[in-house]
């Protein structure tokens, strides 16, 4: 710990916002201290290792893109950005067509970069291609602004009302938005929706590429990133639930936790999940300090399930695929061993793994997937894996698992929108963090990791240090200043 401290600032949840937090504060002259109540932190970053062995993989694959620009510097910070492959085209299968290459045209500036793409997408129709490039159009052109959370509008609505089809809102805006917002366009809010599509593709070059982790998730965020943090001072404590929280006579903050004695603080930081917010504040007085904070707590989550297949032969060379029409929606090769599975393709006589060969199949809005047997749901990604990759041959599923977490992420529904927090809230020192925060972003790694450290420039204020920890968007181009509206 760090002697003859400014004051002392207690981050509660060791998730990725939480971790955010206290890398933004490491370099002050503050002392930084954070509890999480599980064994590692990382929150939902989380991996395990198969019954029969073999390396890590994560409960489900977890991937950013090129215009998160506060998550990139987290890496860049703890030493961490090599342990990410940038890929800069994505590749669309849908049964009965070829397979759709999605990548920029580098001869042309944003937001064009992408329109000889949109023209390849060869599980659209013409008619559905304009009707896709309609409804873009419109996005860039409608005004942050416009854009009124209070409104009881879902994006699926939006897309009606200006002339999407349902083959249209079924094939392209819902396999996006399932994927970037863990939930369906019919339940969906308008912001968020445009923030993907605006930020995560048209308004500047590389915005984006996809980077999936190239070790486990435990590994980066449950092992290396603390030890960082830990190298420049951080006290971080595991495995010790903090119970509620005080404010004091004097001004400070009481941090009651399953450690005793309790822990004063200057500075209070509650980067837990939405849902267990409720709980830490119950019973005090900085409750009232939280707008709204019944709300927050009930915010509906979505479910998200990573199903694990092992396979007794490769299936693609395709490092992922986006999946059209099918109950599979992603599926990923190895991420985590891309050297090995290179080295296998360059011989194909190499033997069969002992464990088989990964591959990790990703649904999201899965709630319609919990309570299915296990086998059922392993027999379909399976099945849907066939068809799609018929040169595989008759691949067999030699083990699996699912892993469905019922509250993956907060369901960013209109309602919800409007509910979001601000990070500073009434009460001088208490600051909320976490991707349910209103940081513009959904729920995202971008989104936690941009709450924290909005938290800490707020406290980075208050003591009278510089504040400049939030990074600034992707640079537009100037023709996407032009086109896409403030």
């Amino acid at each position: 710990m760090k002697q003859h401290a400014l004051g002392r600032v207690v981050i509660v949840g060791g998730g990725l916002a939480g971790l955010a937090t206290a890398a933004a504060l490491a370099d002050t002259p503050l002392e930084i201290e954070l509890y999480e109540a599980r064994r590692q932190t990382g929150g939902r970053t989380g991996s395990f290792t198969a019954a029969g062995g073999g390396p890590a993989v994560d409960y489900c694959q977890h991937v950013a893109m090129g215009c998160c620009t506060n998550f990139l510097h987290l890496l860049h910070w703890a030493g961490l950005e090599g342990e990410f492959e940038r890929y800069e085209r994505l590749t669309f299968l849908a049964a009965e067509k070829p397979p759709s290459s999605f990548a920029p045209a580098p001869w042309l500036p944003p937001p064009l970069h992408f329109a000889p793409a949109f023209s390849r997408l060869h599980f659209l129709t013409p008619q559905e291609r304009r009707e896709v490039r309609r409804g873009l159009w419109r996005l860039m052109r409608m005004k942050r602004v416009a854009v009124d959370p209070s409104r009881d509008e879902t994006f699926g609505h939006w897309l009606r009302r200006r002339g999407q089809s349902e083959p249209t809102i079924a094939k392209f805006w819902n396999v996006v938005l399932a994927s970037a917002l863990g939930d369906h366009v019919d339940r969906v809010a308008i912001a968020p929706a445009r923030q993907v599509f605006v930020e995560g593709f048209l308004r500047a070059p590389g915005a984006a590429d996809v980077l999936v982790p190239r070790q486990p998730l435990a590994e980066l965020f449950g092992r290396r990133l603390p030890a960082q943090l830990a190298a420049a001072g951080v006290r971080i404590t595991h495995g010790v639930r903090v119970r509620r929280c005080e404010l004091e006579s004097s001004g400070r903050f009481t941090v009651h936790s399953d450690a005793a004695p309790a822990t004063p603080a200057d500075d209070l930081v509650l980067a837990t999940p939405w849902h267990a917010l409720p709980r830490v504040l119950a019973g005090s007085s900085l409750a009232a300090a939280v707008p709204r904070l019944a709300a927050i707590g009930g915010f509906p989550g979505s479910a998200i399930s990573g199903i694990h297949l092992w396979l007794d032969r490769p299936l693609t060379r395709l490092p992922h695929a986006v999946l059209i029409g099918r109950m599979s929606q992603w599926v990923f090769r190895d991420p985590c061993g891309v050297e090995s599975d290179r080295d296998r393709e360059r011989d194909p006589a190499a033997a069969l793994p002992e464990e088989g060969y990964y591959y990790q199949v990703v649904v999201s809005a899965a709630a319609e997937l919990r309570g299915r047997p296990r086998a059922a749901i392993e027999e379909e990604a399976v099945a849907d894996l066939r068809a799609l990759f018929p040169a595989a041959g008759p691949i067999r599923c030699l083990q699996s698992r699912v892993v469905t977490d019922p509250a993956a992420v907060f369901s960013v529904r209109p309602e919800v929108e409007a509910a979001r927090p601000a990070t500073e809230t009434a009460q001088p020192g208490l600051y909320l963090a976490g991707d349910w925060v209103q940081t513009g972003w959904p729920a995202t790694m971008e989104g936690a990791v941009l709450s924290g450290y909005r938290a800490a420039a707020a406290i980075r204020r208050r003591h009278g240090l510089p504040a400049a920890v939030v990074q600034p968007p992707l640079a537009a181009s100037r023709l996407a200043r032009c086109l896409i509206a403030p």
